[in-house]
């Protein structure tokens, strides 16, 4: 191991400058611990539940650690004060019953968090920064750093294939992981069993029509199915304290690095639940379904993905156009020009065309502004400036249709295009779109 690299990400300055909370694990790792699988747990019953679906896939060959931060906000009910006490025994005995040298489970505490910030990114942000103080410990720079939720069970062999992952893969920073909302426990209530499907379906119907535009950083970024290296983590400053949207906004700093890939041999089960805790997510989609807020679930069109479409693949041509005016650059789709112009296009530009030696530095720097948040940003502008959305289910057709996996007037169901999804995602096969020329998909 690289001593300077190890003195530089030991956790140390990184701790000093973010830490928010007193370090509660004082026992030393095993010294070849290679992965740690980070847990937040609030008001969470199927606990125990995701902690034996891990004890399920021991067998490494490397020192795993599982950190369950068992969390509530200071201004809790005294109903859910005695629920939180009742789960935290709960972990800290399952804990102490089924560790072992190799295999160590933490149960932490926040009894308190600060109301202004309770949530579940500051109970990420306490127990992936334990992460790093383990691994600094461990003297190992790019260990792993999981993200699991607590409702969740994993596949056999998910800490197999996760180590594997990033053995296989020594450049890539962080990862997403191939996941699957279980239908089949819904199938006595089609209504709750469509909204989860008509929810996943356009989660990963927004990622295609990503790629389908051109855009470089298109990946799942699902808080329960993502994993860091420590190193890089602590690089980027750690996890956000965001209430809801925190993994969206975590990896999209990550992705602008580079080298992000997928793990696609092993799979999360997130659970499809209702809930009201955070304002978007699996549990407020299904919260606004179930109760009619949504009769459809509307996505993006994939008319807004066409105008991403006329810039994302020639970002390099900006490099050599005189002009920074996008809505002079007559292949850039004009609504697409009024949104970037709109939003410092011109300044941007210039200045990456000053400090880029080359169109490929200039594209890497471009998608690092025109990044996922800035994209979202773009198609909520369009929505709001009055274009119409679309049902998920004829939008992830369609976008099938012009992949050429889905055949004209076939059935647009919404189960049958996520098992199709799904496939495409399992297995590696990006859907392949025809060449064109962007200025005609302008109409």
């Amino acid at each position: 191991m690289n001593a300077a690299i190890s003195s530089r990400w030991d956790g140390t300055e990184y701790l000093r400058k973010h830490q928010l909370s007193p370090l509660q694990i004082d026992t030393e790792p095993d010294p070849g611990l290679a992965l740690v699988v980070t847990i937040p747990a609030h008001d969470e019953p199927d606990l125990l539940r995701t902690l034996e679906s891990l004890c399920a896939c021991r067998g490494t060959g490397d020192a795993v650690e599982i950190i369950v931060g068992v969390n509530r906000p200071e201004d809790s009910t005294p109903e859910l004060q005695a629920r939180h006490a009742r789960y935290f025994e709960q972990a800290s005995e399952y804990a102490a019953q089924h560790s072992t040298p190799g295999y160590r489970i933490h149960a932490l505490d926040y009894p308190a968090l600060p109301k202004r910030h309770a949530g579940v990114g500051l109970a990420r942000k306490l127990i992936m920064d334990e992460a790093v103080a383990r691994f600094g410990r461990a003297r190992n720079d790019s260990g792993i750093i999981a993200c699991l939720d607590a409702d969740c069970t994993v596949a056999p062999d998910y800490l197999q294939q996760l180590v594997a992952h990033f053995r296989a893969h020594p450049k890539s920073p962080a990862c997403s992981i191939y996941y699957e909302h279980p239908l089949s426990p819904h199938s006595d209530t089609p209504w709750l069993r469509g909204g989860i499907a008509r929810y996943e379906l356009y989660l990963r119907y927004y990622v295609h029509a990503l790629r389908y535009a051109g855009f470089p950083h298109a990946y799942q970024t699902v808080g329960s199915s993502m994993a860091v290296r420590s190193n890089v983590y602590q690089q980027e400053g750690g996890m956000n304290r965001r209430r809801g949207g925190e993994d969206f906004y975590f990896l999209s700093k990550i992705m602008a690095l580079g080298g992000f890939s997928e793990l696609k041999n092993t799979t999360v089960y997130p659970s499809a639940r209702i809930s009201h805790r955070v304002p978007f997510g699996t549990g407020r989609a299904l919260s606004d379904w179930i109760t009619g807020e949504k009769d459809v679930w509307e996505v993006y069109p994939l008319a807004a993905f066409d105008a991403l479409r006329t810039l994302c693949p020639r970002t390099p041509e900006l490099w050599q156009t005189p002009s920074s005016d996008a809505t002079a650059i007559g292949w850039i789709a004009p609504e697409l020009a009024r949104y970037l112009d709109h939003n410092g296009f011109r300044e941007r530009v210039d200045q990456m065309r000053r400090n880029a030696a080359s169109a490929a530095t200039f594209q890497r720097r471009f998608f690092q502004w025109l990044n996922g948040f800035r994209i979202i940003k773009y198609l909520h502008w369009l929505r709001d400036e009055g274009q119409p959305q679309s049902v998920v289910e004829s939008a992830a057709a369609e976008l099938l249709r012009r992949g050429g996996v889905l055949e004209e007037g076939a059935p647009e169901d919404a189960e049958d295009l996520l098992d199709r999804y799904r496939r495409l995602d399992n297995h590696s096969q990006p859907l392949q779109f025809p060449q064109t020329d962007n200025r005609s998909e302008r109409h």
